[in-house]
């Protein structure tokens, strides 16, 4: 394994982890990559969605997953938003339910291939990403030009976890020095051609929420992973920096969340990515932790003030529609926080093994809502059963449209898509 030094994943992180491993954490892990061994190689060009005006299937276009058909039109167009309430069929046939399954794929696999010592999940992440980037009847074009509006570019914060699981893939015949180039050059047109020019890009580097501090991650993580540090110090200095006037008040509150409906699960994402810069920042010699704001807030006291929320020692006082966020996900936060001395409580979490020590790696995506879609054809009726209250609601339709009935086999509802809790 090739260690970097401003990437997470080093080769003492891996061996700190495998140490902690237990046998059925190892099965737990084995079970995961298994299962996606079975699963077909996932494409954007799979889509039954035909592609916007001026794009082709090639061009990643896709839905918000919180947009449900509009119940007071025969077509259930125009989408309405429901927020904070995902729509199961538009994780399972949308371009973003496409490229969310491609991380979660690489990313366990290439987990599994050093924590299982087997190469067999290394050959099949690196047989997904050539069949999702490079081969030409399947890849994507490396830009966002064609998503409907700024905010869908957030569906590609998992790069950060991909980018850190290709540094960690070792030489093998699959995954050789042309497959590494061909990787680096689709980075780089993405990187240049997209995220630091294009107007969509910009527009979302100016949001004031989650948004903009998780564009930060994505960006700071192709600095860096192509070797271009000082564009990542420059994109911190210039707009993480700043950022955190905004996003923290005086009191630790994560102010630009508090209006959504699932805003503790949104507060905990918004630190997610915070986490994220934090950590780049710090292995490239700069303290984003300490560094107070405007109202003299700090990261680590923000953390530290929702700990009572997280810890269930507070009820929260806002809204929160569904449940809060799962041990893997604190797993991931807290391991990525990695300040024991000031933070005691998120180590002792960690010490307590309350979740797969796995979910510490970063290069590993907490992804189980794309796990459980099937992505096959969308007929609700060749679901099994025991998956179907995991991710819809029965009476009330699977979330397709009857415009795009004909599409699934007719087997959906007509009129209001059911409010999904996934």
């Amino acid at each position: 394994m090739k260690n970097s030094p401003c990437l997470f994943s080093s080769p003492d992180l891996y061996r700190e982890i495998d140490r902690t491993l237990t046998p059925s954490d190892r099965l737990e892990l084995k079970a995961m990559a298994d299962a996606i061994l079975k699963q077909p190689l996932q494409s954007i060009t799979s889509t039954p969605f035909p592609p916007p005006p001026g794009a082709t299937v090639h061009d990643y276009a896709t839905i918000g997953k919180y947009c449900w058909p509009n119940p007071d039109t025969p077509t259930g167009l125009p989408w309405i938003l429901r927020d904070g309430r995902s729509n199961p069929w538009l994780l399972k046939h949308c371009a973003h339910g496409y490229s969310m399954r491609m991380f979660l794929f690489v990313t366990t696999l290439a987990a599994a291939g050093h924590f299982l010592e087997d190469r067999r999940y290394f050959a099949r992440a690196a047989e997904q990403l050539k069949y999702f980037f490079f081969l030409p009847e399947t890849r994507m074009n490396p830009s966002l030009s064609h998503l409907p509006k700024a905010p869908g570019i957030i569906e590609q914060h998992f790069f950060c976890e991909l980018l850190e699981a290709v540094a960690t893939l070792p030489e093998i015949p699959e995954w050789g020095e042309d497959e590494r180039k061909s990787f680096r050059d689709w980075c780089e047109q993405y990187l240049d051609g997209f995220l630091l020019t294009h107007p969509l890009a910009i527009e979302e580097r100016g949001s004031v929420n989650n948004h903009g501090i998780w564009f930060d991650a994505q960006l700071i993580a192709f600095a860096l992973f192509l070797g271009r540090t000082d564009l990542a110090v420059r994109q911190i200095r210039d707009y993480s920096i700043p950022r955190m006037d905004g996003h923290f008040s005086a009191e630790g509150r994560i102010l630009p969340e508090e209006h959504r409906t699932i805003s503790l699960f949104y507060s905990y994402f918004n630190l997610q990515g915070w986490a994220w810069v934090a950590g780049y920042a710090r292995m490239l010699g700069m303290d984003l932790y300490h560094r107070p704001n405007r109202s003299g807030m700090t990261l680590v006291k923000v953390v530290k003030h929702h700990l009572d929320y997280f810890f269930y020692r507070k009820p929260w006082p806002l809204l929160q529609i569904k449940g809060r966020p799962r041990a893997i996900e604190y797993t991931r936060l807290f391991s990525m926080f990695d300040l024991p001395e000031e933070l005691p409580e998120c180590a002792r979490y960690l010490a307590d093994h309350r979740a797969n020590p796995v979910w510490r790696l970063p290069a590993l995506i907490p992804g189980e809502e794309y796990q459980q879609l099937p992505p096959e054809p969308c007929d609700r009726f060749n679901i099994p059963e025991e998956m179907l209250p995991a991710f819809e609601s029965p009476e009330e339709g699977c979330g397709c449209p009857p415009v795009y009935q004909k599409r699934c086999g007719g087997n959906v509802p007509a009129g209001k898509g059911g409010v999904a809790d996934v």
